[in-house]
């Protein structure tokens, strides 16, 4: 199969800027690496990590300079987490690193650090046995940390928030788990975030890079180099990235930008002559070009016309004119290929051809997530997404390669972030694919809450669903503007509530109907969504009221139900405990609790409840 990397030009130039962040990651610090879409950023901070590690396998291991490098943020979260497990698992391939590992768990494992209940405690102790030794069969580093932390982990008092808050990573936890990487390093562990402004948790991401900058002091030796796409296209997206990453700049001399401009494909001869041979090597119709006009008028210095040349069909056969097409195509972020694509799919699907809906469905899924940051993460979200597409013909539309392409490994996507954006926009704003994009979405956001064990998911042990779940928060904004059915709003909000994003579902546009659903996962979702929406409802007895009448009515709905019967007596204890000083309301919450009690009795969860306002009442 053709893959991303099989179809890309060679790496041109860039020695100003490769030399540049190698000045940079001798200090501990951060690095804001930006430039407009398509200049080459991605492709920079990957050639660095490429040589940075090949010239750390030349270096005694204890001493060996370690990367870890996200390629995607994906739908999981935890940007700065899933960087530092790569680098613990690129390092771990070493015979002599699990040595390494082996003395400095002896050395912590009986440290505060280390304690079974903490995070890294966690982790390694999945990873590691008491003696130091690897354990046979254990998951990457990787893996078991989404496996610890997963989308979404128990926080506190379960009791109070219901166990159902998403867990971005703590400062301290980073911490924690990059001091036992850099112990003893002459250098700073390098983590490389790439394409950091399409972040689902960018606020969480923000505040962890934050307490970093301003406590540099007390972590270990780390120099964060984080990729930044400025807003030129399309219609400012990345602004509050921009404006985060600038505040980050500003807040700490331990932090600066590089510009990524340009290619000098004129001034540096060598650059200038290598592209050269390689244009003439694969496009034979180069040489009806002249240089200088290639070089300063078609390319431009823009490393996006060479990607798009390369994806070409025929490249021997293409001409002048298609070229400088392609060409302009590139400078415009223009992608008629697959605005092309997607319409031929609905024009079939119009004549009722099932196998080209399914594939417009699949294709459309495709386009409005962001793309899964691992091969695991597509494993747990594939079914979802792809429906009823066969896989084989899926298959056969990345080999066409103007289409869906490889983003990484296994994992599809529309390619780079810029095109996947267009893929995107054409999806949620294209008259005629609209309805295929509304239905893909509404099937796309029950699946993906049917397959899930939405308990498992939130207390931590159950990484794949709490995968799929994270993937509903990105679906809210296209799903209002598709205008999809109301309930598959509301499980994409009641996701993000558990994310802590605000979700306050009006009262009056609620009938018992909407709660009378035949699956239990998204009654249950619906219920903690609300629960975590009460909680943060805090003293605003209107609102917490609102919410809780609509849990009473899923409640209704559910009865039968122990996990909705818990999250309700949840429901309860929550909007209890924010009462405050208005004791009537206090004593009517109580009271309906107490009949919940009495009516199920034998259950823990509510006798505790229950037990627990007794008490405090």
């Amino acid at each position: 199969m053709n893959t991303e990397e099989q179809r890309r030009p060679p790496f041109f130039g860039r020695q100003r800027e490769i030399q540049e962040l190698r000045r940079r990651i001798q200090e501990p610090g951060l690095t804001v690496v930006k430039g407009r879409p398509r200049i080459g950023k991605s492709r920079l901070l990957e050639e660095l990590v490429s040589r940075l590690r090949a010239e750390a396998e030349q270096q005694p291991v204890a001493k060996r300079l370690l990367v870890g490098w996200l390629r995607e943020p994906g739908a999981e979260g935890n940007a700065l987490l899933r960087a530092v497990a790569d680098a613990y698992d690129h390092w771990l391939k070493s015979a002599s690193a699990r040595k390494q590992l082996k003395f400095l768990w002896k050395k912590n494992k009986d440290s505060a650090v280390l304690r079974a209940g903490t995070a890294i405690g966690k982790i390694m102790g999945a990873w590691v046995s008491d003696a130091g030794k690897v354990i046979p069969g254990a998951k990457t580093v990787g893996a078991t940390i989404t496996e610890v932390f997963g989308a979404f982990r128990q926080l506190g008092d379960e009791l109070r928030t219901g166990g159902l808050q998403i867990s971005p990573l703590q400062a301290d936890e980073a911490r924690s788990l990059l001091w036992f990487l850099a112990e003893g390093r002459g250098h700073p562990v390098v983590l490389v975030l790439n394409q950091w402004e399409d972040s689902l948790l960018l606020d969480h991401d923000f505040i962890t890079l934050k307490t970093f900058l301003r406590n540099i002091h007390d972590w270990p030796s780390v120099h964060v180099l984080l990729h930044l796409r400025c807003p030129l296209w399309p219609e400012n997206v990345n602004l509050d990235a921009v404006r985060k990453a600038d505040d980050l700049v500003r807040a700490s001399p331990c932090a600066e930008s590089v510009d990524v401009l340009p290619i000098d494909f004129i001034g540096d001869n060598a650059t200038r002559n290598e592209l050269l041979d390689w244009l003439k090597k694969g496009f034979p119709g180069m040489k009806e070009m002249p240089e200088e006009s290639l070089l300063s008028d078609t390319i431009a210095g823009n490393p996006a016309v060479l990607d798009e040349w390369v994806n070409m069909n025929d490249l021997g056969k293409a001409d002048p004119a298609a070229l400088r097409k392609k060409a302009q195509n590139a400078h415009d972020y223009l992608y008629p290929e697959i605005e092309h694509f997607l319409l031929g799919l609905v024009d079939r699907a119009d004549q009722c051809d099932d196998n080209s809906r399914r594939i417009l469905e699949a294709a459309l899924n495709l386009a409005v997530i962001p793309p899964p940051g691992s091969n695991e993460a597509w494993e747990a979200v594939k079914g979802a997404v792809l429906g009823e597409a066969d896989e084989a013909m899926l298959t056969a539309l990345f080999e066409s390669r103007d289409y869906l392409r490889h983003s990484s490994d296994a994992v599809p996507s529309f390619g780079h972030s810029t095109r996947q954006e267009a893929a995107r926009r054409l999806a949620l704003e294209n008259e005629r694919l609209k309805p295929y994009a509304r239905r893909a979405l509404e099937r796309l956001t029950g699946k993906l809450v049917d397959d899930s064990d939405v308990p498992a998911a939130i207390t931590g042990v159950g990484p794949d669903s709490a995968i799929r779940l994270s993937l509903l928060i990105p679906l809210i904004v296209p799903l209002i503007l598709l205008e999809a059915k109301p309930i598959n709003l509301r499980l994409a909000g009641a996701a993000g509530a558990l994310s802590g994003l605000p979700w306050a579902p009006e009262k009056t546009t609620l009938a018992k109907a909407d709660f009378e659903i035949r699956s239990a996962q998204r009654a249950r979702l619906l219920a903690m969504g609300l629960v975590n929406a009460i909680y943060r409802a805090g003293s605003n007895a209107e609102r917490a009221d609102a919410l809780l009448d609509i849990l009473r009515t899923l409640y209704e709905a559910h009865s039968d139900d122990a996990a909705v019967r818990e999250l309700f007596a949840k429901g309860l204890f929550n909007a209890f405990n924010n009462a405050g000083s208005d004791a009537e309301r206090a004593e009517s919450l109580l009271r309906e609790l107490r009949r919940l009690h009495d009516s199920h009795p034998e259950d823990p969860v509510i006798r505790e409840a229950f037990e627990r306002l007794s008490t405090s009442k």
